[in-house]
């Protein structure tokens, strides 16, 4: 499963390719969808799903509440302060473009009669594709693949099972051991040892 998660660089490339957009409204909600996948580990739908009301504060943190989730529940997780600063910065640009901010958190900006639509959980990942294509990524990124990457940055980070398991909502503990195990494989690996 490691395979399957975003090099740093290339996430680098990708946000520096949103970045670097004309559009300063796209720019800003699709950077806040960048930081969404990265930070956050949701799953394509559940971004496309999120509404500005779910957005709340827990004493110091701010935490974003995902109604009916894969697991039939409504779970809540934590936003580190580089999200929640995107997402400001979307909703600014979204009320002085004239828009609503009421309802779906992210909308198609496209010239056509999805404008203002909100977006499907397929336009997320055309949108990650687009960027990725944009900075010169060969592999074929997929929005799926940042939930990947928030998993293997925070193992590498240092966090414990549990709480990888708790921010990506894994229902049974087996899925997020298995990111571990991948990574354990690479840390102490058999061709450590050949010394020619």
């Amino acid at each position: 499963m490691s395979g399957k998660a975003i090099a740093p660089q290339a996430l680098k490339d990708i946000a520096n390719a949103i970045d670097s957009g004309k559009n300063e409204l796209t720019k800003r909600r699709d950077l806040a969808i960048f930081q969404l996948l990265t930070y956050g580990g949701l799953r394509r739908s559940e971004v496309a799903g999120v509404e500005w009301d779910n957005l709340t504060r827990e004493g110091e943190h701010f935490v974003l509440r995902l109604p009916d989730t894969k697991s039939g529940m409504d779970q809540d997780i934590k936003l580190q302060e580089v999200v929640v600063q995107q997402l400001q910065e979307y909703h600014h640009a979204l009320v002085k473009n004239g828009h609503r901010v009421d309802g779906r958190a992210f909308i198609s900006l496209s010239r056509n009669a999805s404008h203002g639509k909100p977006l499907t959980d397929q336009s997320v990942n055309l949108i990650m594709k687009k960027y990725a294509r944009k900075a010169g990524i060969p592999t074929k990124i997929t929005a799926h693949m940042f939930r990947h990457t928030c998993c293997t940055l925070a193992i590498e980070g240092g966090a414990k099972p549990q709480q990888v398991q708790a921010h990506l909502r894994h229902k049974d503990l087996k899925t997020t051991r298995r990111y571990y195990e991948n990574r354990e494989k690479l840390a102490d690996n058999a061709s450590d040892y050949i010394n020619i």
